[in-house]
């Protein structure tokens, strides 16, 4: 079972790291914008019309929301149980366990409003103006839940690690 569980995990990886690659491409894509904006306000008194709406409204969240589970799961984000490692392995166990599931319970509800929202997008078909056009805006809002849902698949192979450990062996998380 634990081999399955990796092989999982592996695959799981390259999707992840897929959101990152996404996701740096975004940020390279922001850079571009934002230098050549600056270089034509400055040398040519021009200016890219609706590169701040397509920025703000495209790139920004391509940039966090495709990579949120791979940042997760790299340890960056600060995490209750590093605050309980003086604890004996049992309580350390059984904490770490209920702060995963209340963790993926948030991120279930989040998943779940945020795809309600990114339907109610596209059905309505929300645009937003940028340089005199009107652009789509529903596609972006699939991001939220998609990382979200990342995030979620993450927590339950978290889940599933923590289960397969020794339950009450003495342990630093």
């Amino acid at each position: 079972m634990e081999g399955k569980i990796d092989a999982l995990y592996k695959g799981f990886n390259v999707i992840k790291n897929g959101g990152l690659i996404l996701a740096g491409i975004a940020v390279f894509l922001m850079m571009g914008f934002i230098v050549v904006d600056v270089l034509l306000r400055n040398v040519f008194s021009a200016s890219l019309s609706g590169s701040y709406e397509i920025i703000q409204r495209y790139l920004m969240p391509l940039a966090v929301f495709p990579a949120i589970a791979i940042t997760y799961s790299s340890g960056l984000m600060p995490k209750i149980t590093m605050f309980v490692e003086k604890l004996s392995g049992k309580v350390q166990y059984i904490i770490n366990l209920f702060l995963l599931f209340l963790e993926i319970f948030v991120m279930i509800l989040i998943f779940y409003y945020s795809w309600r929202y990114a339907i109610q997008g596209l059905q309505a078909g929300v645009t937003f103006p940028a340089g005199g056009k009107m652009y789509p805006l529903y596609p972006v809002l699939f991001l939220v839940p998609l990382g979200f849902a990342l995030l979620t698949i993450e927590l339950v192979f978290n889940i599933i690690k923590e289960l397969m450990k020794k339950p009450f062996s003495s342990r630093t998380t």
